[in-house]
């Protein structure tokens, strides 16, 4: 038998306790007698991907596709799909 655990949105796979131990989400099992097993589950600290916005989507607009965030100081971006920034 395999035994999986998979965890709501914002939480990850910790540890498995009771009768099966071990660090990964599935586990195979071979059953001779009453297991007690329980997953356990932590809140991940790593936001879910649709939450990640790239950082030169914040920066305030200064005209003609520039735009300045403090940390990072002045870029261009053409347009929304290019892989590259300039950066001044």
């Amino acid at each position: 038998m395999t035994l999986s655990a998979y965890p709501h949105p914002g939480y990850q796979f910790v540890r498995w306790n009771g009768d099966v131990s071990g660090f990964t989400s599935h586990q195979t099992l071979e059953i001779s007698k009453d297991l007690f097993v329980s997953p356990v589950f932590a809140r991940s600290s790593i936001p879910p991907i649709d939450r990640i916005t790239p950082f030169w989507m914040d920066g305030n607009e200064l005209g003609n596709n520039w735009k300045q965030i403090d940390w990072f100081g002045a870029y261009f971006m053409p347009d929304l799909k290019s892989s590259w920034v300039f950066h001044s």
